[in-house]
């Protein structure tokens, strides 16, 4: 989502422009935004408001799905399932590698970036209280490891879209020398 409902729920937190230019940059305008406003901030070629319900449309079939969606379950369990279905997402929420939504969306992702410092979403007053990661469910994690390897600490999801093979440390897939 450009935009989700803050901790109080009365305030819409743009995704910050330091995520949107890398994303913009190596990927493109997103495909679909699956929950922003009606001023469409992320300039994705679909998107979904709250009153078009992204959680009960479809989101394959039109390019990358970025979302920053609202940090409750129903948003979790939709980027599994559309993950699962081999759409492409790249979703930043919460960093909580504790939580359970985490752990499901870890297994699924192709990569994780966990976000250097805290945001500093569009129309919040302050730094989030959270630390934050962009998850990638897709196959070029190339593309994502140049856009966001001077903002994110990266490290590899268990992966739906790519063997383990292709998040080793070496890009040739030989073993390390020995010390």
């Amino acid at each position: 989502m450009s935009a989700h409902v803050g901790v109080n729920r009365s305030e819409t937190w743009g995704t910050p422009e330091d995520v949107l230019a890398p994303m913009r940059r190596y990927f493109g305008a997103p495909g679909l935004d699956p929950c922003t406003t009606t001023d469409n901030p992320v300039g994705a070629a679909r998107f979904f408001t709250e009153a078009d319900d992204g959680l009960s449309q479809p989101w394959g079939g039109g390019g990358m799905v970025y979302c920053n969606p609202p940090y409750r379950a129903p948003w979790y369990a939709k980027i599994a399932e559309e993950a699962s279905s081999g759409v492409e997402i790249l979703a930043l929420l919460m960093a909580r590698p504790g939580a359970n939504y985490f752990q499901t969306l870890a297994e699924l992702a192709s990569l994780i970036g966990f976000w250097r410092g805290r945001l500093t979403f569009n129309g919040a007053p302050q730094t989030a209280a959270f630390e934050s990661a962009l998850i990638y469910f897709g196959p070029d994690v190339g593309l994502f490891r140049r856009a966001f390897r001077s903002s994110c600490w990266i490290v590899p999801g268990g992966s739906l879209f790519t063997s383990p093979s292709r998040h080793s440390l070496q890009s040739n897939n030989q073993e390390r020398p020995s010390p």
